[in-house]
């Protein structure tokens, strides 16, 4: 590979790689070994795209969103391809099946992929065609459990890559033999799929919770008969029970970068309206005289947010010691006005609903890149309701009950599931210690189960 030669500093990883040759103790045997001497080197590079005659092909061409998903495993499709005249007019070449690629990139730097048949990538990657000596999975469990190490190493003003020079001198500790790396391998190989299925059980738990406690939302809010009713948005705002929506100022009176500041009044976007909470914690903020300069976008301690653009269909209440805070014209704020015909809690259950979301994801279009429900279509949206306040309080207390032992289980799934990561990580570490010798041991059954 040519380019600029391997840097001579030393930056040691944290487990099985190091810039340079740190001359470390290591696990009785084992040595550090440059990797250009047990691979061959090869990056990437994307075809011209103002030649579409390059594209389309049946060559498949990787880059680090078909990486994303993959991270730790194997890459067998990509989602752009180009043909033999984009790979004859560019610096792409095609590697071999199980050559294991590194993106060096931006926000993608870290993951580590191996091929599954041969394919190009673009020039974000670093990619080792393994020789004998060197079991490709080791080299890529190698690079899964340096995680942080990779970051580390990572620099630049624009955004920060992994440069060649570094990635030249990487040095990787080995076993003397490739028989025990493959051994190493076998025993990583069986401890992490018990891992995998035990976090897709789990996953799929979390998935079984979101969907009951939709199905009773479902169940809820399909009532018809006597001492209902079903109103749009429009009709509810007529009769002065509901203001009408609102969302942030748009244009230039849009609030910039620029205006930030570390305090003032919150200045919330979608992003912001998390598990049914407005999140004010990490909230940028504008001072308090552009704010009162603004002509709308003005929630209050009590509105119920609803995101209806990009990402459509979050719902939170505001809880706020501020006088009020701001929106962004991602978010609207519904505000009750008759608390003697509808309950706050009531509404917001109402808007979390398949009732309410599923009618307005169909106006607004998701799965375009350009989601959005104005507010003039959402107040075309419908609520159906019980006239009776008590009976908005009863289903409304159902539903908060529901709503946290749904999240209580959750989040307790969540942490196993964050438990299962760092045992793989504990796993890993053991490997590159030299401490695999068996299979014996590497866990309990209570840790993978489900």
């Amino acid at each position: 590979m040519s380019g600029r030669a391997a840097t001579l500093k030393i930056h040691k990883g944290d487990f099985a790689l190091s810039v340079g040759n740190p001359n470390s103790n290591l696990p009785k045997g084992w040595q550090w070994i440059n990797l250009s001497e047990i691979t061959t080197t090869a990056t990437g590079h994307t075809p011209s795209r103002r030649k579409p005659e390059y594209w389309g092909g049946d060559i498949k061409w990787m880059c680090a969103r078909d990486a994303r998903f993959q991270h730790g495993g194997i890459v067998t499709d990509t989602k752009e391809k180009i043909n033999q005249l984009g790979l004859e007019n560019s610096a792409a070449v095609i590697l071999p099946k199980d050559t294991v690629c590194l993106s060096r990139t931006g926000a993608s730097i870290g993951y580590a992929v191996r091929l599954g048949e041969p394919m190009a990538t673009n020039q974000g990657f670093f990619n080792w065609i393994c020789s004998e000596k060197l079991n490709p999975k080791f080299l890529q469990y190698a690079l899964v459990s340096e995680i942080n190490f990779l970051e580390r190493i990572a620099y630049g003003a624009a955004h920060h890559t992994i440069y060649f020079p570094e990635l030249k001198a990487f040095h990787i500790s080995v076993p003397p033999t490739r028989e025990e790396q493959d051994k190493i391998v076998s025993i990583i190989d069986k401890a992490i799929s018990s891992i995998d299925e035990a976090q897709t059980n789990i996953k799929k738990n979390i998935k079984n919770a979101k969907e009951l406690f939709q199905s009773k939302l479902n169940e809820i809010f399909s009532q018809k008969g006597d001492g209902w009713e079903e109103k749009t948005i429009s009709d509810l705002v007529a009769e002065s029970i509901l203001d009408k929506p609102i969302d942030g100022n748009h244009g230039e009176t849009h609030p910039k970068k620029r205006d930030f500041r570390e305090s003032g009044v919150p200045f919330i976007m979608a992003s912001h309206l998390v598990d049914g909470e407005v999140n004010q914690n990490t909230c940028h903020f504008i001072s308090r005289e552009q704010a009162d300069s603004l002509r709308k976008g003005f929630a209050l301690d009590g509105d119920i947010l609803l995101s209806h653009k990009g990402t459509i269909g979050r719902v939170a209440i505001l809880n706020t010691d501020f006088d009020y805070v701001m929106l962004t014209p991602q978010v609207t704020y519904y505000r009750i006005l008759d608390h003697k015909k509808m309950v706050n809690q009531y509404l917001y259950y109402y808007l979390k609903s398949p009732n309410f979301q599923n009618p307005m994801n169909e106006i607004a279009g998701i799965g375009s890149t350009r989601a959005y429900i104005g507010i003039t279509k959402q107040q075309s949206l419908k609520v159906r309701y019980p006239k009776s306040l008590e009976k908005q309080r009863q289903i409304a207390s159902i539903l908060d009950e529901l709503s946290i032992s749904t999240t209580n289980l959750i989040s307790s799934y969540s942490a196993k599931i964050s438990a299962l990561q760092e045992l793989k990580r504990s796993i890993l570490q053991k490997a590159f210690a030299g401490e695999l010798t068996s299979e014996s041991k590497l866990f309990t059954n209570n840790e993978v189960e489900v």
